[in-house]
């Protein structure tokens, strides 16, 4: 039981460290990316989530491994051996107190985050097959009679996009092509489920609250990226009419109580559908200028030498990382 609670501040603290650490260098990567290229800058908010959760699971398993089968490997047996030493943990006062309230605390926001992943993935997925055995034709598309206008993609594995009949009334043949061009672009990404994994990260990085910020930026980066797609497909002024359109009739009460009577979460709630209407109707008026080959070199030089730099102090400092997995680990265990 102690080990697994050991194991459990270990992730949690190290997932959160490698949170902070990854904000700036997500930024910067961000900044060098055209907004045109909004796949790419979705892509960068996902991993920045999705990797300091993967960095907590390896800190965790390396420090519990080293120090459970690992008797003569301890930091402390060699003066040479510098690293974040956390014994002054068990010569605190109350320490066993204080030690379990912090596992009780990072065990509950693990275990929320986890009923939370698998309820919102289970009521997504009954939705989808609800809405595929409704369709006769069992294509992608599906359409219900409902009055509310409503378009989205529903379900994890094997999404299916969602349409009312409202939505046919309320909007014109391109629109509606249109429309269904920017759902179509989700499930070809799989948003769906980056959406419930983007979910999860952040509610297990519940430490470093900037982690709720990288998944609102993946939302919108990732509702660009498929407002593109539609509009290389229609005309960008008829994508933003038929958003405009949607997202109106969705602020509606009748909206708000279909999509509460379907029992799933809704990814375009949190994004604002009028600054995306704007961006569109700007970059239809706009002319991309190609970029020049000095800038093009230049930018290449800079993130090679940013991945170079990170590498680096990575091997320099990976003895010392060790050292200090290991020595938390042996304190956690040893007041636990």
């Amino acid at each position: 039981m102690s080990a697994a609670f050991a194991a459990v501040i270990l992730f949690v603290t190290v997932a959160a460290g490698l949170s902070a650490f990854a904000y700036l260098p997500a930024v910067a990567v961000v900044e060098t990316l055209s907004p045109r290229r909004a796949s790419a800058r979705a892509a960068v908010w996902f991993w920045a989530l999705v990797l300091p959760v993967v960095g907590g699971l390896a800190g965790a398993a390396v420090g519990l491994y080293s120090s459970l089968h690992d008797a003569y490997g301890s930091p402390h047996l060699y003066s040479d051996r510098p690293h974040l030493c956390s014994r002054w943990l068990t010569a605190a006062p109350d320490v066993g107190f204080a030690t379990w309230l912090v596992a009780d605390i990072c065990a509950v926001i693990v275990a929320a985050a986890l009923v939370r992943f698998v309820v919102g993935v289970v009521r997504s997925q009954l939705l989808c097959g609800r809405l595929r055995r409704s369709s006769p034709a069992g294509g992608t598309v599906v359409m219900v009679d409902s009055r509310p206008p409503l378009l989205a993609t529903v379900g994890v594995v094997k999404p299916v996009v969602l349409v009312t009949s409202g939505t046919a009334n309320l909007l014109e043949t391109a629109e509606i092509q249109a429309a269904l061009a920017h759902e179509m672009a989700h499930v070809a990404r799989g948003d769906n489920l980056r959406e419930s994994i983007v979910g999860l990260c952040a509610d297990l990085l519940l430490l470093m609250p900037s982690a709720y910020l990288f998944a609102r930026y993946w939302r919108e980066e990732a509702e660009r990226s498929c407002d593109d797609a539609a509009a290389q497909a229609a005309a960008p002024g008829v994508v933003a009419c038929a958003m405009d359109k949607l997202a109106q009739a969705a602020g509606s009460e009748a909206g708000r109580r279909f999509r509460a009577s379907t029992g799933a979460r809704w990814r375009h709630a949190a994004v604002d559908t009028a600054r995306r209407a704007e961006r569109l109707r700007r970059q239809a008026q706009t002319v991309a200028t190609p970029l020049s080959r000095e800038l093009l070199f230049i930018g290449i030089v800079l993130v090679v030498g940013a991945v170079a730099a990170i590498i680096l102090g990575i091997a320099a400092t990976a003895q010392q990382a060790m050292d200090t997995l290991r020595c938390l680990a042996d304190s956690l265990l040893r007041v636990l």
